[in-house]
């Protein structure tokens, strides 16, 4: 097998991943949008992992443009997505095509207006709020990610496009300066720990091999 081959198997073996954690994140929720306070911390490490997977996804799409990128299809996908849909919405931001940087790079270059991800923080500590696991809460920002999560899904094209576009404006200002030319975290992917492989074992492994192979043509590009 070549290269290209075992890249477009990572890619496929991700969109599988990120089929079932959307299935398992849209079951999570029940009408009006709420979340039981006992599953948001997990719904929290289930949607960064997703949104981990489809970045890498978009990334490699972006670098094979122009051409014809694959776009997430198939029965499985059009569930996941029906679910998705008939959660509320609200107006949310496009979906990030950057993933913050540890502190602990100091000489990291920080494009502008680059924030840290709000969501990162909230997976390491305990819910707080509600005595009860079982009490129905709000679901803070969850609810807006999932909604540029589903954005992403229906429209990945656009998003690769969004991504090329990312990365000629930073080659581009590289010439005069210095510039982040590479859209993803440092070391290891968001998610991927020793706890998560275990607990599961698929989705994270797909995440880390996805890692690999854009690293790759991001590297090669």
């Amino acid at each position: 097998m070549t290269l290209q081959d075992h890249t477009d198997s990572a890619l496929e073996r991700g969109w599988d991943a990120v089929r079932g954690l959307v299935s398992s994140l849209s079951a999570a929720f029940v009408s009006g949008g709420l979340i039981r306070a006992g599953a948001r911390r997990e719904a929290v490490i289930l949607i960064r992992q997703a949104e981990a997977l489809v970045r890498r996804a978009i990334l490699i799409m972006a670098l094979r443009l122009p051409q014809r990128a694959p776009s997430l299809s198939g029965p499985a996908s059009a569930e996941a997505l029906t679910c998705l849909r008939a959660l509320p919405k609200a107006h949310v931001p496009a979906f990030p095509l950057t993933e913050p940087q540890p502190t602990t790079f100091a000489f990291w270059v920080v494009t502008p207006g680059e924030a840290l991800d709000p969501l990162a923080s909230q997976a390491s500590i305990p819910d707080v709020g509600a005595a009860d696991p079982d009490q129905f809460v709000e679901p803070g920002q969850l609810l807006q990610r999932l909604t540029a999560l589903q954005n992403a899904l229906e429209a990945p094209e656009r998003q690769a496009r969004r991504m090329a576009g990312w990365l000629t404006r930073q080659r581009r200002a590289r010439v005069t300066g210095p510039a982040r030319i590479n859209p993803l975290k440092l070391g290891h992917p968001p998610t991927v720990t020793r706890q998560r492989r275990q607990k599961h074992p698929r989705s994270t492994q797909a995440l880390s091999d996805l890692h690999h192979f854009t690293q790759l043509a991001l590297d090669s590009s």
